[in-house]
This record gives C-alpha cells, sequence and structure tokens, in this order.
C-alpha cells in the first residue's frame, strides 16, 4: 500500500469516529411532564455518577445497529435509543418520537437536546421492570435510579443541588440548569 493511501484511509478512519450531524457530542431527550399545574423533567442516574441526568449518550455506528450500515446515527436518533434504553424500554420509540420533535432542539456545548412531552407516571413503573443479568442487556442496567424535578427548581437553581418530587436532595448534571434556563428562555415550557 503506497504512503498515499495509508493516508487517506487513516482519515477515513478518523472521519468515522465523529458524528456529522453532532459533532462527536453527546444527545439526549428532555423529558417533560406536567403534574398540577407544574411542569417536571424525568432525570436519570447512571450507576458510574454521582448526580443525576437527562437520559442520553453517544451516537453509534451503523453497524452497531444491526442496520448493516457504517454511518453514525443522527443526534435525534441518538436521543431516542438511548432514552428507551435508559427507561429498559418503559418509554418506547413510538411514544417518543411521537412526543418529540427532531427539530425542537437545544445545542449547549457539545449536548444536543430535544423536547419531549410526555404523560406523568410513578417512578415504580421503570423501577420494578427486571432486565435479564447475562447477555446484551447491559445498555438497561446503566441507570440505578430516576427522578422526577420541577422544571423551575432546575432553572432557579444556583448550583447542582435540587430537591426532587419525593422530596429527596439530589445533585445534577453541572450544565442542567443552565440548559433549563435556555429552553425556558425558548418557551419551552409554556
Amino acid at each position: 500500500m503506497t504512503p498515499f493511501k495509508i493516508l487517506i484511509y487513516c482519515w477515513l478512519l478518523i472521519l468515522s469516529t465523529f458524528s456529522w450531524n453532532a459533532t462527536a457530542g453527546v444527545s439526549g431527550l428532555l423529558l417533560v411532564a406536567q403534574h398540577n399545574g407544574d411542569h417536571y423533567t424525568l432525570l436519570v442516574k447512571d450507576r458510574t455518577r454521582a448526580y443525576f441526568e437527562l437520559p442520553a449518550g453517544h451516537s453509534e455506528a451503523g453497524d452497531k445497529l444491526n442496520d448493516g450500515q457504517i454511518d453514525l446515527e443522527t443526534s435525534y436518533e441518538t436521543a431516542l435509543r438511548e432514552t428507551v434504553e435508559e427507561t429498559r424500554g418503559y418509554l418506547g420509540r413510538r411514544l417518543l418520537t411521537q412526543a418529540s420533535n427532531s427539530m425542537q432542539r437545544i445545542r449547549y456545548g457539545e449536548f444536543e437536546m430535544f423536547l419531549t412531552h410526555i404523560p406523568m407516571f410513578d417512578l415504580s413503573e421503570i423501577s420494578n421492570i427486571r432486565v435479564p443479568k447475562k447477555g446484551n442487556w447491559n445498555p438497561m442496567r446503566e441507570i440505578i435510579e430516576y427522578a422526577w424535578v420541577n422544571i423551575r427548581q432546575l432553572h432557579n437553581s444556583k448550583g447542582t443541588m435540587v430537591t426532587d418530587m419525593q422530596g429527596q436532595t439530589i445533585y445534577v448534571h453541572a450544565s442542567l440548569p443552565a440548559e433549563i434556563k435556555i429552553a425556558q428562555a425558548q418557551g419551552w415550557f409554556k
């Protein structure tokens, strides 16, 4: 192989690791439900983190998605897939696509989030879903806790500590209050 072909091959290999849609960033859904006139968002806590965040993740290459293609999924597709995985399938893709719009998004740094209106539900409905211990079920075991948090409280937060709907003090991802302020400014919670 000539040096030029090696260079081209390496360049293509490097480019294949980046998402053209989200510039190799992370994307997720801002899941919003109304309860007693207030807006709440569903947050998840990964077993490896000390804080709650929106369900989100990195884009996967098509060869990992069983579609035979080698392109990366879009940031919207990533947000849908990650939310289905991180809610143990409880919030299915069909419900999420009907409740969201791929064009209604906010970009904050490398993070892209999409507004999704869902019905309020009891968190035990997700927590009680049993997941097999072996096989390809690891993505559905990443999340160990769920919390509903009032959007107003996130918007007014001066730090990363907030109270969830159950009255428990939790820590949220450091950028979440700023992301909520942007969403509020764009009229997402009317």
